[in-house]
């Protein structure tokens, strides 16, 4: 889902980045990680609160 102000391919960079560092197993099912693997987009799995959690603490790390 995409997020209001932010560059989508930048979301799912970011969220490529928490899927590898664990962060995102709270928010998805081996199932949806399966389908990412298979090409799908990580940022059309999650709910946009999910979204802007996991890049709201991404950005606060800087």
């Amino acid at each position: 889902m995409p997020v209001s102000g932010y560059d989508p391919d930048d979301v799912e960079s970011q969220l490529r980045a928490a899927l590898l560092a664990g962060e995102l197993e709270p928010y998805l099912t081996v199932e949806a990680i399966e389908r990412h693997e298979g090409g799908k987009r990580l940022d059309e799995m999650l709910s946009a609160e999910e979204i802007a959690k996991v890049v709201g603490s991404a950005d606060s790390d800087d």
